[in-house]
């Protein structure tokens, strides 16, 4: 007896990736199983990049200090990444408040007899920090968001040893906003992946790749997303 398509597990049925007006837009749909409750199931997540960025805070800026990172995460073709390779944003519905400023990342040259946390100091030519706003949409069968959530990037690009290379620091991503409806539960967590030279050995361009993973829970059904995106040392952000 053939089994009821109604009965099949909720799978992802597509990933779409466009671009629009209002930037970058990444959409799954999911199956929605006739015989249980629309509320606890999930229909759609949506990603979409933020025309109008969130303002930078006080908040903001206290995270992209790097004096406190020693961790040496990845050494890859003379570039140094420092910091802490996975970090929480988001557990049982709530932002993880980052009290030790030692989330962010820095991608930089390595420098002999050098401690880690002082060679971001030793750069020059430092950007503005920059900030990225992405808003994820989780609605139900009833279409509905039943979860809410609003992170940015964040980073400083461009910076020089001795007058040459572009390198990043003080990258971060943080929660502007979260909502989780009644049922559900929600946590997120951001992962350095990998860094790589865009750029000579001689004039080196750091480039870091980061993936945001998603974990939505129901009494129904446990959902696993991620997100990546590519940051480079001449202040270019790819979503990925």
């Amino acid at each position: 007896m053939l089994m009821s398509p109604l009965k099949v597990i909720i799978s992802c049925l597509f990933i779409i990736n466009t671009y629009s007006a209002t930037g970058y837009i990444k959409t799954r749909s999911f199956e929605v199983m006739g015989d249980e409750n629309p509320y606890f199931q999930i229909s759609e997540i949506k990603v979409v990049e933020l025309e109008r960025q969130i303002p930078f805070s006080i908040e903001d800026l206290s995270v992209t200090n790097t004096k406190n990172i020693q961790t040496a995460i990845l050494i890859v073709d003379g570039l140094l990444a420092i910091g802490k390779k996975v970090w929480p944003i988001i557990e049982d519905n709530k932002p993880v408040i980052n009290v030790d400023n030692k989330l962010s990342i820095s991608v930089v040259p390595k420098i002999a007899d050098t401690p880690n946390s002082d060679i971001p100091f030793l750069l020059t030519n430092w950007s503005v920090p920059k900030k990225k706003s992405f808003r994820v949409s989780y609605l139900n069968g009833f279409g509905s968001e039943v979860i809410g959530f609003t992170y940015s990037i964040l980073y400083q690009y461009g910076g020089k040893y001795d007058g040459r290379g572009q390198y990043l620091t003080a990258i971060n991503v943080i929660v502007d906003k979260v909502n989780v409806s009644w049922g559900f539960n929600f946590s997120a967590k951001t992962s350095l992946m990998s860094i790589v030279n865009h750029g000579s050995k001689k004039d080196p361009v750091a480039g870091a790749s980061f993936k945001i993973s998603y974990v939505a829970k129901s009494i129904l059904k446990e959902i696993r997303a991620e997100d990546g995106f590519h940051i480079q040392g001449n202040g270019v952000l790819n979503k990925l």
